[in-house]
């Protein structure tokens, strides 16, 4: 669920989706408790693991979802179709499933600083320490034929901003037709997807649809570089309309290849919010015409370990919303990488990824020159224990050429404008953050998290990127939340 602002995004992939101080801890071990004791076959997405006879650990790495193994990529590709249904010890039960995440999230610095454009002591996010609901979703389909199944979710997210609102919608659709074709000499699954965001229907945790830090706060502050390529930035949950075909073959070889276009229509229903269509609103990206994805990939199992190697690209050709025609083309090129090592009761994930962007915007309805480049680099390392104890590291960067318009790239982030500025209209990109986390899983479906977010620059410099006295190190963040499903 991001916004597309002015130049490349920032945000974060807040998708089905981090930070504390003055915590209240009395409160999380009762909501733990009551969790667990409410829970009965406790799974991550249980109506897929209802649908399996599995619990999580079959389809998702350490039980961490959205993380698939090789069995949960299977699943994937095959449609969603695999399994006997929704059937309980007590029945049949309806296809469908709930989640519930609360969070605290701190920004080190909540304040404008020396900012005289801001009221004295004004705060940047409302909600800075509070804990409080961020997001419930609600997830459907599975199996609806021998060839045709559906993962859907829905999802509310409170306060989006200062004014403690809410938005609804379509966050993650993937309406998938696939057929497994197997010979004495070849395996191959194949298939088609409506969906409703490039990267989706990718079966790798490498790409930025699925990456970690997996869950973001609500709030969104300063939880991820604030200027991103588009691929990064520009989409999420509920943000297109997609059609792609793919194929994987002999277990070693996977291809996709889609077009995107605006949701309209009745495709409405697949957006996440359509409160406007205009740059730096959520809702549906206004894409322009027809904008080609593509995908490639090989894999290799070794016993407990399989690697994945892989390309991607996605050209997205983004008007202003006023419908005429003008667009900025973003031309994304990335290359990935994956590792999984996968035992009992040690688990290992790493995933490696690198994107080139090029810009064309010869009328400048988002940049102040006609044409900029920006590189993303993110490595991630995840180890989990017994599928219940665990941590993550990844480190994340972006750098490219300085613009005018990223002097309002701190607003995608909750931070304040730095337009007026003197140290800001230069517009520099260039942002570095680490990001640790530990999480604890007493339950297949209860997990508690704790997320850092350590800027070493942000904005082009590390002290004083604004001209005012704030630092990277100001929009240091820590959240900590509670997810639950059933």
């Amino acid at each position: 669920m991001h916004t597309h602002a002015r130049a490349w995004l920032g945000g974060g992939p807040a998708r089905l989706p981090h930070r504390v101080g003055g915590l209240r801890v009395w409160w999380l071990a009762s909501a733990v408790l009551a969790a667990s004791l409410a829970s009965t076959a406790a799974h991550a997405i249980p109506l897929f693991a209802r649908q399996v006879q599995q619990n999580c650990v079959a389809c998702h790495v350490g039980g961490q979802y959205p993380e698939l193994t090789p069995y949960g990529r299977y699943f994937k590709l095959t449609g969603y179709t695999q399994g006997v249904g929704q059937v309980t010890k007590d029945g049949v039960a309806l296809p469908v499933a709930f989640s519930l995440q609360l969070g605290m999230n701190r920004m080190r610095n909540n304040t404008a600083d020396g900012n005289p454009a801001a009221p004295a002591g004004s705060e940047i996010d409302a909600r800075n320490g509070r804990f409080s609901p961020d997001q419930g979703s609600i997830y459907f389909g599975g199996r609806i034929s021998d060839n045709v199944g559906l993962f859907g979710q829905y999802t509310f997210a409170w306060d989006k901003g200062n004014n403690h609102s809410g938005t609804f919608g379509a966050d993650n659709i993937d309406l998938r037709y696939a057929d497994h074709l197997v010979s004495p000499t070849r395996d191959l699954i194949w298939g088609v997807s409506l969906n409703n965001n490039p990267g989706l229907t990718d079966v790798f945790n490498s790409t930025p649809a699925w990456s970690y830090p997996f869950q973001y706060s609500a709030s969104g502050s300063a939880t991820a570089p604030p200027v991103q390529t588009a691929i990064e930035g520009a989409y999420g949950g509920g943000t297109a309309r997609g059609v792609n075909a793919y194929f994987a073959m002999d277990r070693t070889y996977y291809a996709e290849f889609g077009i995107y276009q605006k949701n309209s229509n009745a495709t409405k229903l697949l957006t996440y919010t359509s409160d406007s269509e205009a740059p730096g609103h959520n809702g549906t990206v206004p894409l322009v015409g027809a904008n080609p994805y593509a995908r490639l990939a090989y894999t290799r199992e070794f016993g407990p370990g399989n690697l994945m190697v892989g390309a991607f690209g996605l050209r997205s050709k983004i008007g202003d919303g006023s419908g005429n025609g003008l667009a900025t083309t973003y031309t994304d090129r990335g290359v990935d990488a994956q590792y999984q090592y996968i035992s009992d009761p040690h688990v290992i994930s790493t995933q490696l990824r690198y994107i080139s962007e090029k810009v064309s915007d010869p009328a400048n309805l988002a940049f102040s020159n006609p044409s900029a480049a920006l590189r993303s680099f993110y490595a991630k390392a995840m180890y989990v224990f017994r599928a219940k104890y665990g941590a993550g590291l990844a480190y994340w960067s972006e750098s490219g050429d300085s613009d005018a318009s990223f002097a309002n790239a701190g607003n995608s982030a909750n931070l304040f404008s730095c337009a007026d500025a003197p140290a800001c209209t230069n517009g520099s990109p260039n942002t570095k953050v680490w990001i640790p986390g530990i999480f604890w899983q007493p339950l297949q479906n209860v997990r508690l998290t704790l997320y850092q977010t350590y800027f070493t620059q942000f904005l082009g410099a590390r002290h004083n990127y604004d001209g005012y006295g704030r630092k990277a190190s100001d929009n240091n963040s820590t959240y900590l939340y509670l997810w639950m499903d059933w």
